[in-house]
């Protein structure tokens, strides 16, 4: 939990609950909590490796003092708002718009200053090119220190000052965007954090869906030709463009369809809805990115891609290793969209009764499960991949004796 890579998927919702439009102070206070004392434990357990922890941990008490002060401080300006009830706009927008980045980013640094306090007063160790200890020094441990509290406060200021500016940005253009959504699904004011969760919006009518679905699959086909075997010859195996704009809009209109179906035959029936709403998006985008993946990278399937040796030699070109390279990369992709799509419908039907919290948990949850499954999804199956000699072309099986040969799959 405390290790680098769990940061990013720990501290973000925490991040996000702080930066939120909270009711009162103590709503506030309990999410800067939250997440100050993770950041508290993230900086004690990743400081400098090079000092005796007996000796030179910070108090327990010295830790918790810090983590309620960041708290409180955090929560004060919500706190002073509601106790003398200053409602001018100039003042909430100075505390709910101004105040929130720059607090946080501060601090986010102190806190990273208490936790590793003793790097500065106890010194850490300095060592030459070659590797040799020259010493223990304090001003290296206070340098070590100020550098990782600067870093700390640009990546949490800039992470809560983002949807501020957006705020702002944006706020001329939230009645175009809102008015190609379905009239009962705007007052959640769901947020299109990629072009993923925006397939999977509620749209007003067949060409906003059409559109989204277009950017997408544009982008897949992309993303899947330029990243497929790298032992094809470009010149000869790229599929025509004609086919990629096809195989883009086909899958388009059919992602496009159910909606399409529901509005012009007028079917209003609940059950119905149901289905192509609820239960349809999520297999449905599962089999378009499949079937893009195949779209973009047939000619692996029809001209073969190189097989080698564990020794790195290479035996021939194989269709049959094309087709299971293809197939293994359209598997992982499908689950990717797929999982992505049903999280926030799963998420719709077992938060029913919170409304107030369901808009925006359920995109923030979407995203981090892409998030969470775009490198399980690269890695699920192997970069370097396997093969049986005895799947192979009996004119290929004949040209070694390895009884397991290998390809590359692509992304």
């Amino acid at each position: 939990m405390f290790r680098p890579p769990a940061f990013m998927p720990v501290a973000m919702p925490l991040v996000i609950a702080t930066s939120l439009p909270h009711r009162g102070p103590v709503s506030a206070f309990i999410c800067q909590t939250l997440f100050h004392s993770y950041c508290a434990g993230f900086n004690l357990l990743n400081g400098n490796k090079t000092l005796n922890k007996e000796k030179s941990s910070p108090p327990a008490l010295l830790i918790a003092g810090s983590v309620v002060y960041t708290a409180c401080v955090g929560a004060t300006p919500l706190f002073i708002m509601k106790r003398y009830k200053l409602t001018s706009p100039a003042f909430q927008t100075f505390c709910l718009k101004v105040l929130p980045a720059p607090l946080l980013a501060a601090l986010s640094a102190f806190n990273v200053v208490a936790a590793r306090f003793p790097e500065t007063e106890d010194g850490i160790e300095v060592i030459e090119k070659s590797g040799k200890v020259v010493g223990i020094s304090r001003q290296a441990g206070k340098k070590a220190v100020m550098e990782t509290a600067v870093s700390r406060a640009a990546l949490m200021g800039v992470t809560v000052l983002t949807p501020i500016l957006l705020d702002a940005i944006m706020k001329g253009m939230a009645g175009r965007i809102w008015s190609c959504l379905d009239p009962e699904q705007r007052i959640e004011k769901e947020v299109v954090s990629s072009p993923v969760i925006a397939t999977s919006l509620p749209h007003r009518g067949p060409v906003s869906a059409f559109i989204c679905q277009t950017l997408f699959h544009s982008y897949c086909a992309g993303f899947n030709l330029l990243n497929g075997n790298k032992t094809l010859n470009k010149e000869k195996s790229s599929p025509p463009a004609l086919l990629i704009a096809g195989s883009v809009v086909y899958t388009a209109c059919v992602g496009a369809t159910p909606l399409f179906i529901m509005k012009r035959y007028k079917l209003t029936s609940p059950a119905f809805q149901t289905f192509c709403l609820k239960v349809l998006p999520a297999p449905l985008l599962a089999a378009l990115s499949a079937f893009n993946v195949v779209a973009a990278r047939f000619p692996e399937t029809e001209d073969g891609i190189e097989v080698i040796e564990k020794s790195g030699k290479v035996v021939g070109i194989s269709r049959q290793a094309g087709k299971k390279a293809v197939m293994e990369t359209a598997v992982s992709r499908a689950a990717l969209m797929g999982v992505t799509v049903l999280t926030p419908i799963l998420l719709d039907a077992i938060m029913k009764g919170y409304r107030m919290l369901l808009s925006p948990i359920k995109h923030i949850a979407a995203v981090l499960v892409f998030g969470t499954l775009v490198p399980a999804s690269f890695s699920v199956f192997p970069q370097k991949g396997k093969i049986a000699r005895t799947d192979l072309e009996k004119e290929l099986q004949s040209g070694t004796t390895a009884s397991e040969l290998y390809y590359h799959r692509g992304l």
